[in-house]
């Protein structure tokens, strides 16, 4: 997954495996780090939905 840098710390030990990226799968679960990356993760939702589901 990603977030805000800010918690990465907090995602990693709670298990997360934590991207520096604008968007991260895993299966249908989608995340971005900030509102700057809304537009790549509004694509991804969008290629998620014409796939039928799972992202990769």
């Amino acid at each position: 997954m990603t977030s805000y840098a800010s918690v990465a710390r907090e995602l990693k030990a709670a298990g997360a495996d934590y991207r520096d990226e604008e968007v991260a799968t895993d299966r249908n679960l989608i995340t971005s780090r900030q509102p700057e990356d809304i537009p790549a993760f509004i694509e991804q939702i969008f290629q998620t939905l014409r796939v039928g589901g799972e992202a990769g």
